[in-house]
């Protein structure tokens, strides 16, 4: 199994250590578990706060308010809680300072750009079948796709 470790830093201070594995089966499954959760806190959310199918205001208690959300950021909502939080998330074999298990798509949400940033790095260094395949640029390039496509099946 091979690891990347990930320590990300505020200053001169370590804030987080987290370990990151190459995916196997049981990776595999969890990413998808949570892809679920992720798809699910989509579900409660909407562009104008209240949640799928609920009028304004409708299913929450008296003073609590949701997030209202544009177009843009429900669709960077989508794709942090559908791709990033499962993918980062499900990798996890170690953490000091990150209570991994306890996250949530809607706190993974609120974690520093740069941890997240560093974190999928290592991640996707692990896990490159996991990132989409961009188009190719040069012959090589085609060919070297075509090549990593018949070995993958």
């Amino acid at each position: 199994m091979r690891t990347k470790t990930v320590e990300y830093r505020a200053g001169n201070d370590l804030v987080y250590r987290i370990v990151v594995r190459e995916a196997n089966a049981l990776v595999g499954v969890r990413r998808t578990i949570l892809k679920t959760h992720g798809a699910d806190y989509l579900s409660t959310i909407s562009q104008n706060g209240a949640g799928a199918g609920e009028a304004e205001g409708e299913g929450q208690s008296e003073g609590e308010s949701r997030p209202r959300y544009g177009a843009l950021d429900i669709f960077a909502l989508t794709v942090l809680a559908t791709r990033f939080y499962p993918d980062l998330v499900s990798t996890v074999v170690e953490s000091d300072g990150l209570d991994v298990e306890a996250l949530t798509p809607e706190t993974f949400i609120d974690l520093s750009d740069g941890l997240v940033d560093a974190w999928a790095e290592a991640v996707y260094a692990l896990n490159e079948h996991w990132l989409p395949e961009k188009e190719p640029e040069t012959p090589e390039e085609e060919a070297d796709q075509k090549k990593r496509r018949s070995r993958n099946g």
